[in-house]
């Protein structure tokens, strides 16, 4: 089940697993809306069939056509724990429309402090090279070029 709290300004933080399939369809749903351009749908769906937690922020919006609300999912994240070593996490995806907000640092951090609590010592992801100024804002390093300007980068928890 979700574990939930209302987050600053209108947002509501979710934390949510593969069990909990309302949640995930509507993040399903606004994924291309949250993403940057070059993250592929497909990338997307199949981050959300294989991840082990995922982190969210959903905020009320009102529809114009009808006046009625609907939950929409504004930031997300989806992570796996290493099977080798349960101390090592993946970043596996985090996407948040942008806004003054700066939901994506806080997904970030929603991820962090999970790591933190969770006894994991290590995040590791991969990213592009333009949002690699995003992660080591938060600490993250680089420790590897992969194929098509990808890096390797991670944060030890402390």
């Amino acid at each position: 089940m979700a574990d939930d709290f209302i987050a600053k300004d209108d947002y509501k933080y979710i934390n949510f697993t593969k069990k909990d399939i309302e949640i995930i369809k509507r993040i399903k749903e606004y994924s291309k809306r949250n993403c940057r351009k070059e993250i592929e749908t497909s990338y997307i769906t199949h981050t959300l069939n294989t991840f082990d937690y995922g982190f969210s922020f959903f905020r009320t919006e009102i529809l114009n056509k009808d006046k009625s609300e609907k939950n929409r999912p504004c930031a997300f994240a989806c992570v796996k724990i290493d099977e080798d070593d349960e101390n090592t996490m993946y970043l596996i995806l985090i996407c948040s429309i942008k806004n003054k907000d700066n939901l994506g640092s806080q997904i970030l951090n929603k991820v962090i402090e999970y790591a933190k609590n969770n006894k994991i010592i290590k995040i590791r992801l991969e990213c592009s090279k333009t949002v690699m100024k995003f992660y080591e804002k938060h600490n993250f390093i680089e420790n590897g070029k992969l194929e098509k300007n990808m890096i390797n980068m991670t944060r030890i928890i402390k």
